[in-house]
């Protein structure tokens, strides 16, 4: 929405970072009230409820006319990675893509350079036996046996998120669909993520990668 077609009342802007929260009344007057407060961290909307409280008087809550959220915890949580407690279900050959990432380097003559390490350990990488052409044909159909049985140990694992990528399923997402429906329905609480959805692009590394941080962030923004 436009700022100049905006209706009249407050404009409220919060940011919920690491240590504080912040939040930021603009009346529609021009004064500004800001606020800090520390941030919840088991459950992050307390700090906005109690700030706005006593921010805005009960009366004015219903004409605000705009309110802005934006957050650090997805960066932190991925820098920190202190619950990386996910696992990942690829086509049977394709375990190791995140290992194998790209040949890119920070500095392309260091012999002591270690690569960051991956999103999703290799112990809860698993494959599943099914092959889909790039052209979207199905070569090889879902073991839907041998999904089971990853599924089972997904499960021993303790996951709190599982994220789905299978080989050239942007060109037919039929698979990814089958296992998600699958997964959901045997693991209820565990956050389930498709690469069909969230990034639907022929690079396995950049798909794979990209669908394992959805699937690690789940479980602490969403909750």
């Amino acid at each position: 929405m436009s700022l100049g077609l905006m209706k009249p009342g407050a404009r409220v802007g919060v940011d919920i970072g690491g240590t504080f929260t912040d939040i930021v009344v603009l009346e529609e007057d021009g004064k500004l009230r800001q606020m800090k407060l520390p941030t919840t961290h088991h459950a992050y909307s307390e700090a906005i409820t109690t700030g706005l409280a006593e921010a805005i008087a009960p009366e004015e809550r219903a004409a605000v006319a705009l309110f802005v959220h934006g957050t650090t915890v997805a960066t932190n949580a991925i820098l920190e990675q202190k619950e990386s407690s996910i696992a990942l279900i690829t086509t049977r050959g394709f375990r190791d893509v995140l290992e194998l990432r790209r040949a890119r380097r920070p500095d392309l003559y260091s012999l002591s350079w270690r690569p960051p390490p991956v999103m999703v350990p290799r112990a809860r990488r698993f494959e599943v036996t099914e092959r889909v052409a790039t052209d979207g044909a199905v070569l090889t159909p879902l073991d839907l046996a041998d999904l089971d049985r990853v599924i089972a140990e997904i499960r021993a694992a303790g996951a709190r998120a599982v994220a789905i990528c299978l080989l050239n399923s942007y060109a037919n997402p039929a698979h990814e669909l089958d296992v998600a429906k699958r997964v959901a329905a045997a693991l209820p609480g565990v956050k389930v993520t498709y690469s069909a959805a969230i990034s639907p692009e022929p690079n396995e590394y950049e798909r794979t990668s990209t669908t394992a941080v959805n699937a690690f962030l789940l479980p602490i923004v969403q909750d």
